[in-house]
């Protein structure tokens, strides 16, 4: 069954490794090209067929994979949401604007200000991993490691990594407009799953469309690839909704389930280290970095924190090799502070 996709926890590969380079036009890291919002927006307009603005400074950058095509409209705007901008209608025509309107620094000092508290492992401990890299938060911990499960966590010499915590910040209570709409949605996706085995997956897509259409202050719905469908709000503000697999209707999931859910994250974990993989830990994200070696990746990060290079620019050539924008904007920061 399918469900909106409410939490972002990650651990996967980032993306493969290549020395930086300053290409005419952009710039490339990684697998990774950064292009400048001069040269983003007006390809962005002419995928669209519309005229596209920005206050944004000229040399804002905005991530886009290299196999992508730069003329391909999907990808230009999936690209804005990866480097933290929104496409948004206005009076005056469409609008590219931040999507959080905090600064960048400000979002990372509310993650980075939580109190942990490491406890290392004796190196004769058994359980101690020795191999591998791990930051917590932004911070560089030194080897050896323990991960193991308490309670209803996995945590690592002693700080919670999973479940991922969440941003500190409380969300307002939803509105009952909100709920309903959250119902309505997920009312939607339910009869997709139920419909995709009986009337096949094609017309079960397109009654999703049309389901979703019929929400209040939706203008527009597609989809954008097998399991991701694009809404755009009345507003011109846009969202991608990502269906994933989930438990069947009715099952409900026992403490000895649960137990050893965790214990299987847990030593993915552990595989990850000795692997000799770097881990970042955050408030939103659970990753491992497994295309270059610590030593490596630790060298990149300093080149890249060290350098002249605008703190936007920074951001972005580190998102190129974590592969989300928190992990990145917080190991600049928790160097930076």
């Amino acid at each position: 069954m399918a469900k909106i996709s409410r939490i972002n926890i990650l651990l996967a590969s980032a993306l493969c490794f290549a020395i930086a380079e300053r290409a005419p036009a952009a710039w490339r890291e990684g697998n990774m090209e950064i292009l400048s919002a001069a040269e983003a927006l007006p390809k962005l307009g002419a995928s669209l067929g519309i005229t596209v603005r920005s206050d944004l400074p000229a040399n804002t950058p905005i991530l886009l994979p290299l196999d992508s095509g730069v003329v391909d409209a999907k990808a230009l705007q999936v690209a804005l949401i990866q480097s933290g901008m929104a496409l948004r209608s206005s009076g005056q025509g469409w609008v590219v604007g931040l999507a959080d309107p905090r600064p960048e620094r400000d979002r990372a000092s509310q993650r980075l200000s939580r109190s942990i508290a490491i406890e290392k492992p004796s190196p004769d401990d058994p359980r101690a991993i020795d191999s591998g890299a791990v930051t917590i938060y932004g911070r560089v911990i030194d080897p050896p490691y323990n991960v193991e499960v308490r309670g209803t966590e996995v945590v690592l010499d002693g700080v919670s990594v999973f479940p991922v915590p969440g941003p500190d910040a409380i969300p307002p209570e939803p509105t009952a407009g909100q709920e309903d709409e959250h119902d309505r949605m997920t009312a939607a996706l339910d009869a997709y799953d139920s419909e995709g085995a009986t009337l096949g997956g094609d017309e079960a897509a397109r009654r999703l469309i049309d389901r979703l259409l019929a929400l209040p202050a939706v203008r527009d719905a597609e989809w954008i690839a097998e399991d991701q469908v694009r809404i755009v709000r009345e507003g011109g503000q846009y969202e991608i909704v990502s269906l994933e697999e989930n438990p069947r209707a009715g099952e409900r999931t026992t403490p000895e389930q649960m137990q050893a859910f965790l214990e299987a994250q847990a030593e993915v974990l552990r595989s990850s280290l000795r692997r000799n993989e770097t881990l970042l830990c955050g408030a939103t994200y659970l990753l491992a970095i497994s295309h270059m070696g610590p030593a490596a990746f630790r060298a990149r990060l300093d080149a890249i924190v060290d350098s002249a290079e605008p703190e936007a620019l920074k951001i972005a050539r580190l998102q190129a090799h974590t592969g989300h924008r928190d992990a990145a904007a917080d190991l600049l920061f928790a160097r930076t502070r």
